[in-house]
């Protein structure tokens, strides 16, 4: 079991980088709660097996947030920490820090969407472990990530 250490997080996480999505283990892969719980099993740190198990358990401490609340969402943001996992309605990222203001994460995701700068709607498939900004990523036409977020769990 490895010493708890947000250089250690990144690290253990960074190896998965690539890896081939798979849902409930397929293609000998990961889910993002797989991918997640893998990172954090090497810290001794075990953890429900589906991201709604995830998020509204308290396995860790967690701030959770209103369906309209965006500036809560914005001011939780600023304070991630390296490590911190985000939850959205079936998906779990972790926060690996930012880049001129922007906040970036490690998951392992089958699909992304994001405006481009002619505002229309790209779509694409990823199928795999990612870093990605958060920032710019949609979950709809209508809804950010962002505004998607409903509990932020901090790994101590």
């Amino acid at each position: 079991m490895l010493e708890y250490r947000p250089s250690l997080v990144l690290q253990q996480a960074f190896k998965f980088l690539g890896e081939r999505y798979g849902w409930g283990h397929d293609y000998n892969g990961r889910d993002c709660t797989g991918f997640v719980g893998e990172v954090y099993k090497s810290f001794g740190i075990l953890m429900p097996r589906n991201s709604g198990q995830q998020g509204k358990s308290d396995f860790a401490p967690t701030k959770r947030f209103a369906p309209e609340d965006h500036a809560a969402r914005v001011e939780a943001l600023s304070a991630l920490q390296v490590g911190d996992l985000i939850y959205i309605p079936g998906h779990v990222m972790m926060y690996i820090g930012e880049v001129d203001g922007e906040p970036y994460v490690i998951h392992d995701v089958t699909g992304l969407s994001y405006y481009q700068s002619d505002e229309s709607l790209y779509r694409g498939t990823l199928s795999g472990v990612s870093i990605t900004p958060l920032s710019p990523m949609r979950l709809s036409k209508e809804k950010s990530y962002i505004d998607g977020i409903y509990a932020i769990k901090t790994i101590i």
